[in-house]
């Protein structure tokens, strides 16, 4: 038991990428500049978040119709 104690200690302490948090990253309205990417991606490394919607935009529409 105390092996299987350890393994899931092991995964809880260094999990899988798929398991690790994720977040969104946002420009409001082209409000950004080289200095501030530079800062959040050094931010988003240091917290060890892997995937941070990167892949490319999602637009949504922040009004009604």
């Amino acid at each position: 038991m105390r092996e299987e104690l350890k393994a899931v200690w092991a995964g809880f302490a260094d999990p899988p990428d798929e398991a690790r948090p994720r977040a969104w990253w946002h420009w409001m309205d082209g409000n950004v500049d080289p200095q501030g990417i530079y800062l959040d991606l050094e931010w988003l490394c240091d917290a060890e978040i892997r995937s941070a919607g990167l892949n490319g935009p999602v637009v949504l529409r922040a009004y009604a119709s």
